[in-house]
């Protein structure tokens, strides 16, 4: 996890596809930020990647990247949004669905 320029929170951007899909997948709980302790799971399966954002609480704006390239579709929180390799979040507790 990285802050950008414009104060974004970016997510996943240094990830390696095969750290994800590979099982248990990434975890991470705890982390600094500063939108406060940052809780995700990055897990993939087949042509689909899920995160699942548990935390920081503060609405802002956090960037998921997708650690694989060819995104097709992506699903926030049960709802479709442009299929891009970078999704912005503005509410957690999230879930990100990545298909490829």
């Amino acid at each position: 996890a990285y802050d950008r320029d414009d104060g974004a929170l970016v997510i996943g951007a240094g990830l390696r596809p095969e750290w994800v899909t590979q099982e248990p997948g990434v975890s991470v709980r705890g982390l600094s930020t500063h939108l406060g302790k940052l809780g995700f799971t990055m897990r993939g399966r087949g042509r689909e990647v899920r995160v699942v954002i548990s935390s920081p609480q503060r609405l802002t704006n956090i960037v998921v990247h997708s650690p694989r390239p060819g995104v097709r579709s992506v699903r926030v929180n049960g709802h479709s949004v442009r299929a891009a390799q970078d999704v912005t979040i503005r509410e957690v507790p999230a879930e990100i669905v990545f298909r490829y």
